[in-house]
């Protein structure tokens, strides 16, 4: 299942988009088998390019699905209740109308802090432009949804709508108020967002793109970036405004020799980014062997943001960039510091995993081997090093971190005859 970001340049389905934590739920509800033996079921609106399946199970009230929030057990002001068919759970909110309506859901968790999809199943049956709700998280504006026009009301046409919002770990309050026009409320469903902001759609001057070593017809990456003026600037969707960290996919072949580009953030120079050598281009046959990833914080506008990575020193191929959201940080001061490098291969698919992350007092480590004496450090985002202590068990270690001060860091674990690997690590108070 993929999806993309209306941002993009280009957001073509056999060349970008994202894949997604996993399906997502239309709606779960008891039906009745007819006396013929037969089962219908409704299917409502069919989005373009979206794959679907039904999957009957025995006659039970409709499981819990994690990430979903039904609208109708919502706290609700000013707005009513009622049953549609094709609806999720019991049926839809109605009636929003009144300047002070809105519907609130009081306990979206999730296990970290980040960026997260908010997806909006609704009817929007009035014949205007489209209707809008602000949004508000834990009490705090994060912008506002528009809903195109539908059909009609929710009998008739029930869509979707995607949202990204900025959560913190644990529980938080979602709030959808009254804007223009009103619609009708299905649910709302929170997920992890997994976008990557390709270099080859975003845009670039006196650059070109060239291809993974296995991949014959799309670019894939953008290199050349060889002139004093060269440079690649992507437009880069924020929930709200606030700190984030700007994680830059790279290749820096020329040994010895870092390149350096120069961060500039909508229009503002804030620093320069130094990418050391990877011993290999984006072509290589070991594509996660030679691409690195470095972070350094950004301050970033709620909505669309500008942010352009232009040459300074040595040469670099860029990749993809992503956001981090690590909590809510309202300070603009906005000074870049050295880049952590955080993986050789930014991809989920590690050989470690970190649990509780955030984490605080102690962490631990899962592996996808014995563990062959292993040492561990912290490093923080100005580059300070800390070795810190493991208990470790088979393919576990217990890392103690009740001396280490709040913050991001990258942990580094170093094994005998292994390249050290490296994990994000939040840790808190």
């Amino acid at each position: 299942v993929w999806n993309s970001i209306s941002n993009e340049i280009r957001a073509k389905v056999d060349g970008a988009g994202d894949p997604v934590s996993g399906p997502l739920t239309v709606f779960d509800k008891p039906f009745t088998v007819d006396a013929a033996g037969n089962l219908t079921v409704p299917l409502g609106w069919i989005e373009q390019y979206n794959a679907y399946r039904i999957v009957v199970s025995a006659p039970s009230a409709a499981a819990a699905v994690a990430g979903k929030y039904e609208a109708e057990t919502a706290t609700i002001s000013k707005g009513t209740t009622r049953t549609v068919a094709g609806a999720s759970g019991m049926g839809v909110v109605t009636g929003l109308t009144s300047a002070d309506s809105y519907v609130e859901f009081a306990t979206v968790t999730v296990p970290t802090a980040g960026i997260y999809e908010l997806t909006v199943r609704y009817a929007n049956a009035e014949a205007i432009a489209g209707a809008t709700q602000p949004l508000t998280v834990n009490g705090l504006s994060q912008g506002t949804i528009n809903y195109a026009f539908t059909s009609g009301p929710a009998e008739a046409q029930l869509r979707t709508v995607l949202k990204l919002v900025a959560l913190n770990a644990g529980t938080n309050t979602i709030r959808l108020g009254k804007g223009t026009g009103a619609v009708e409320l299905d649910y709302v469903y929170v997920r992890p967002q997994n976008h990557r902001y390709e270099a080859e759609f975003a845009n670039f001057v006196n650059a070109r793109t060239g291809r993974y070593k296995d991949n014959y017809y799309e670019p894939t990456y953008v290199g050349g970036l060889d002139g004093t003026n060269s440079y690649v600037e992507f437009t880069l969707t924020a929930p709200k405004k606030n700190r984030y960290l700007l994680n830059v996919a790279y290749a820096n072949n020329i040994a010895g020799t870092n390149a350096v580009h120069t961060l500039s953030v909508n229009g503002t120079v804030k620093g320069s980014l130094t990418f050391a050598p990877t011993n290999g281009w984006l072509d290589n046959a070991d594509l996660n062997a030679v691409r690195k990833l470095i972070a350094t914080p950004v301050y970033l506008n709620e909505g669309l943001n500008k942010v352009r990575l232009t040459k300074e020193a040595g040469f670099a191929e860029l990749d993809f960039v992503t956001l981090t959201y690590t909590g809510n940080q309202t300070d603009t001061t906005d000074t870049v510091v050295n880049p952590v490098v955080l993986a050789t291969e930014p991809t989920p698919t590690t050989a470690f995993q970190l649990y509780p992350n955030p984490a605080s007092g102690e962490v631990t480590i899962l592996a996808d081997h014995v563990l062959q004496s292993p040492a561990f450090q912290l490093i923080s985002l100005t580059g300070q090093t800390r070795t810190v202590i493991g208990v470790v068990s088979g393919a576990s270690a217990r890392v103690g971190i009740d001396q280490i001060a709040p913050g991001l860091y990258v942990l580094m674990i170093s094994e005998k005859d292994c390249r050290p690997a490296r994990v994000k690590l939040l840790i808190s108070k």
